[in-house]
Formats: structure tokens, C-alpha cells, sequence
């Protein structure tokens, strides 16, 4: 295999290549690169940024009046104030006759359960056969989030609202990777469905960030409904294997097909699941069935890193907003302290304004929904 071109003996491919390599290897083709993996680089053109990977889960979504009725049983059933501690398990055959199960635990009071209920709808597990990877990915994340959110109900308060504002990251990324899609419009409602309680519970946290020079707004849920984010021409150096963590234009690991992993943090420092570096809800004692993904340790040099309406990688956006001075003088007045005083945000409390869309010329325009 050759690459692209070379600089001083080392040689420059595209990622391209490393999968058809592979899949030369596999088809008992004797196939190799020009170069030793240490001499190998990669570069990322726009629409090349590897995001590989495909969790399994979902099925149909269930009518949410469903819920409705359900929860009003539940009121002539239980004390308002009672303690709940129970497991909700959903349970799908698929046309082959596979049983895929998939369940929500909770503990604590019965309204805090009957707010979580309606995530059960989104727990159901997914057929890969019937979905796009950008899809199962949306409602992978809309899972953890929604078990995410049910455990910030459960647990003690000094852990509860970091479960909760995961939850709502969970969410903004799930809605990122849903967007175009069919479940888009859903995800856009959930979204305001957890930053609404979520505002309730913890109204201290709900505030702009000090920078030093100025506030910010991070809130996720805000920063998504700004829809355009990043896209970068770079040269990348190593490349690792999600499954294996050996170098990824080496091992056998194909991005087309699926392998069983254990659950929780590799070798690579992320599960092969999630890819996620923190603690997670996939067990080391479960095997799971996920494709590769391959995962830059070096970057070489970037080139440009462009702006645009979507990006490939659905997350690459915006971690912060910068908030006008003279917008928060005004609102507050003269008795504000600028730098001094929290600012609350209030904007999961009101309805949604519409997002702010990125345009092919260069502008932006609102969309209103």
C-alpha cells in the first residue's frame, strides 16, 4: 500500500486505506504498507474524522400518553411520599427470535420515579438491521442518559446533581447525533424535557461561568440549539484499536464487523462500549458486541479547522458562549456587580426560542420549531 506522499521517510496515508488494507488481509490477500507503523501518518481531510463506532440497543418507541395513565395508577396505588425501590425491565424479540432485555433501577420517592418513568420508552432495545450508525448511536446516549438521570433521583444529594447535568450532556450529544434524522424532533423535546426538572432541582447551578474576564454560558442544553460546529483538515500520528489497543492499521479489528468486549475501561483507558473515559454503566463482567473504533493518541499538525452546519463528528461543537457585558448590565441594572454577582439562567424554565442555524454563505438564521 503507498501512501499519498512522503516527507522525509515518513509516509502520509489516508484513513482510508488502512481499512481496505485490512480487508485485504482478511480476503488471505498478502497486503502490507510501504511503511513501518512508526514511519505511518494519517490525514483527516474534511468528512474523515474517524467516529467509528456503533452501540447495539432499540426498538419502537412507546406512545408517551402511555405514561400518563400509568402514572395516574401509580398516585392511587402509593403514598405521594413513599419509597419506591424496584427494577422496570423491557423485553424485545427481533424477526430472527434473538430476546434482547434491557432494564431501569430505581430508589427513592414515587414522584421523583414517575418523572423517570417516560425514559423507559427510550430504554427499548434497537436493532442494528433497521438503523443508520448515526441513529443507534442517538439512542445509545438517550439510554445512559435516561439511566443517568434516573440515578440522580436515587442517590444522595452531593451525587445527584452531577448525575443529573451528565444526564443533560448525554442528551445534547444524543441530539447531535439524531439530527436529520427521524428521531430528531423527539430527541429536541426530551432535551427540554430533562433541563426543565433539572433546573428546578439545582437552581444554584444553573448560572453563568466567570471567566476571568467575562460570564459564559455552558449549559448544554443551551449550546444545541446553536447547530453548527467544526471540521478539521490535520495530520494525525498513532492510532489505536477501541477493542485491542494495538495500533489500528495493524491489528485484524475490522470497522465492518463486530466483536465481544468487556464492559468498563481497557487497555486503550476508555470502555469499548461507550468510549468513554469515565465510569460508566457497561460491566466488566458483560460481554458486549461492538465495532472498533479507532483512537488518536497524536496529532502532527492541523491544517485548518473549518466552521461549518454539520459536522461529521456530531459532537464537535462549541463548549461555551460568551455573554454580552452590556446585555447583562442592562438586565440587571446598577446595582449588579459585574464579576462579582451570580447570574442564574433561567432559559430551561422558558419555551424554546428556535435555534440559531449556520448558513452555506457564511451567515446565520433562526429556525424556529
Amino acid at each position: 500500500m503507498l501512501p499519498s506522499e512522503e516527507t522525509e521517510g515518513v509516509g502520509i496515508y489516508s484513513l482510508n486505506s488502512a481499512d481496505l488494507l485490512k480487508e485485504l488481509k482478511a480476503a488471505g490477500v498478502d497486503a502490507a504498507f510501504l511503511h513501518e507503523p512508526d514511519q505511518r501518518r494519517w490525514r483527516v481531510l474534511h468528512g474523515e474524522v474517524p467516529v467509528e463506532f456503533i452501540m447495539g440497543v432499540a426498538s419502537s418507541l412507546v406512545a408517551s400518553g402511555i405514561w400518563d395513565i400509568v402514572k395516574v395508577r401509580f398516585r392511587g396505588l402509593f403514598d405521594r411520599n413513599q419509597e419506591l425501590r424496584c427494577r422496570i425491565v423491557t423485553q424485545h424479540k427481533t424477526a430472527g427470535g434473538e430476546i434482547h432485555n434491557s432494564w431501569l433501577e430505581y430508589e427513592g420517592p414515587l414522584e421523583g420515579f414517575l418523572e423517570v418513568l417516560p425514559t423507559v420508552a427510550m430504554m427499548m432495545p434497537w436493532t442494528s438491521d433497521d438503523l443508520s450508525w448515526p441513529e443507534q448511536r442517538g439512542l445509545e446516549l438517550q439510554t445512559e442518559a435516561s439511566r443517568a438521570m434516573a440515578r440522580s433521583y436515587s442517590c444522595p444529594r452531593d451525587e445527584s446533581e452531577d448525575l443529573a447535568r451528565r444526564a443533560l450532556s448525554l442528551r445534547t450529544s444524543a441530539f447531535n447525533w439524531l439530527e436529520d434524522t427521524k428521531y430528531e424532533e423527539k430527541a429536541h423535546k426530551k432535551l427540554h424535557q430533562f433541563g426543565r426538572p433539572t433546573r428546578k432541582r439545582f437552581p444554584k447551578g444553573c448560572a453563568f461561568v466567570w471567566n476571568g474576564s467575562g460570564y459564559e454560558q455552558r449549559c448544554p442544553v443551551a449550546i444545541a440549539h446553536k447547530r453548527f460546529g467544526f471540521s478539521p483538515s490535520m495530520i494525525l500520528g498513532k492510532r489505536i484499536c477501541s477493542v485491542c489497543a494495538e495500533d489500528a492499521s495493524e491489528c485484524p479489528h475490522l470497522r465492518t464487523e463486530k466483536y465481544a468486549v468487556r464492559g468498563g475501561r481497557n487497555a486503550t483507558g476508555y470502555c469499548p462500549v461507550c468510549m468513554s473515559k469515565d465510569d460508566c454503566d457497561h460491566s466488566p463482567s458483560t460481554t458486549y458486541w461492538v465495532r472498533p473504533t479507532g483512537i488518536v493518541t497524536t496529532i502532527e499538525r492541523v491544517d485548518e479547522i473549518s466552521i461549518v452546519a454539520k459536522p461529521v463528528d456530531p459532537d464537535a461543537r462549541l463548549l461555551a458562549l460568551p455573554v454580552n457585558k452590556d446585555d447583562v448590565i442592562r438586565s440587571l441594572g446598577s446595582t449588579f456587580a459585574y464579576g462579582h454577582d451570580t447570574v442564574a439562567c433561567s432559559r430551561c424554565l422558558l419555551p424554546c426560542s428556535g435555534f440559531q442555524q449556520f448558513r452555506e454563505d457564511g451567515t446565520f438564521s433562526w429556525r424556529h420549531r
